[in-house]
Parts: C-alpha cells; structure tokens; sequence
C-alpha cells in the first residue's frame, strides 16, 4: 500500500517528474518503508533480560532509540528455543531494511549464532532445513531493490548469511511454508524498547 506508492513515486522522481513535490512525499514515507511493511501489529512475548544483553552487546553504543521484535523458535530440533531477533530503529537501519539476528541459549546467557543484514519482515522460520537448523526466509527490498523479494538463509554448520541479497542467500520464486516469527509492522515503535 504505501511502500508501493513510495517505489512508483521514486520511480517518477528518477525519470524526473515533479520532483520537488515527489521528494517531500518521499521523505515523509521512508521511514514506514525502511522499518517496516503494512500489516497488524505483531505481538511481542515477555522481555527477556539474558535476550537484553545480548542486543546491548550486539549494538555496542550505537545511537539512537533501538527497539526490538523476537520469538523463541526450536531451529536445531533440540528442544530448547533459540531467539530470532529483530532490531529495528533511526540509526541501526539503512534504506534496505534492518538487522535480524539469531542466539542460542549457552549456560546463563546468549551465544550470537548470526546477524543478518538489510531484512525486512516478515521473518519467516521455514518447515525447510539445512545442516539439521531450519531455513530462515527474509524480505529483501528497498535500497535500489525493486520488486522485492523474498530470501531463503540456510544454516552453514556454523551460521546463516550475513546479506540476504548475495550468494549464499537465495532468492525464492514462491512463498516458503513455516512460522511467521516476526510479523511485519508499520512502525519500529511497535517493538520492545531496548534502549
């Protein structure tokens, strides 16, 4: 809806067509197009501190409000929940979207098992799997990317791709089947605030 405005009226601006006019409406829209997509609000669980301070980590002293978006989901089939995480906010995202990252549970705390780059939800965990974790399926738009499409990330042994626009991240002619761990959103104030 209004990332498809924004992406016609970006088209119209670079063939020259109102462009005063085209920019204003452009740069009011970014925002909602960079960090987020048109759907209901997602629902968020329980604040985890051990997931707390694995993002505080994850972003050092980055400035700027950072919320987030997660969901515990079982990825290796070993009973135990890993986080999908999803950081969203002014300064930690880029025009292709924002950081999804995923930790495993180690002793008290959290490991960083990956941190993916420009995505966008939905973040979509796959019935697929790939060296025993499932697949990973990321929107990919913005940034000079238009359409947009959808990326699968496989787990390597070690961790899922860090850019879902290059090899080893594949893009996807038809809609994977799995959970939907984070759902779209139409603002990145609609996450846990971190900080």
């Amino acid at each position: 809806m209004q990332q498809l405005r924004v992406h016609h009226d970006a088209d119209r601006l670079a063939r020259g067509h109102g462009a005063g006019r085209l920019l204003s409406a452009l740069s009011l829209s970014l925002p909602l197009v960079v960090l987020g997509g048109c759907a209901a609000s997602p629902q968020q669980e329980n604040a985890s501190p051990q997931l707390e301070r694995a993002l505080h980590e994850a972003f050092g002293d980055a400035p700027g409000p950072i919320h987030y978006f997660a969901k515990q989901v079982d990825l290796d089939g070993d009973g135990r929940a890993e986080y999908v995480a999803h950081a969203a906010g002014p300064m930690v995202c880029g025009s292709g979207g924002c950081d999804t990252l995923v930790f495993a549970k180690e002793g008290a705390g959290l490991r960083l098992v990956s941190r993916t780059s420009v995505t966008r939800p939905p973040i979509v965990v796959a019935s697929t799997t790939t060296q025993g974790w499932r697949d990973l399926v990321v929107r990919v738009s913005g940034g000079g990317i238009i359409p947009g499409y959808d990326a699968r990330l496989r787990f390597d042994g070690r961790t899922y791709p860090a850019n879902p626009t290059v090899p080893p991240a594949e893009p996807l002619k038809a809609p994977a089947s799995g959970e939907v761990a984070i759902p779209a959103f139409q603002s990145f104030t609609e996450g846990r605030l971190l900080r």
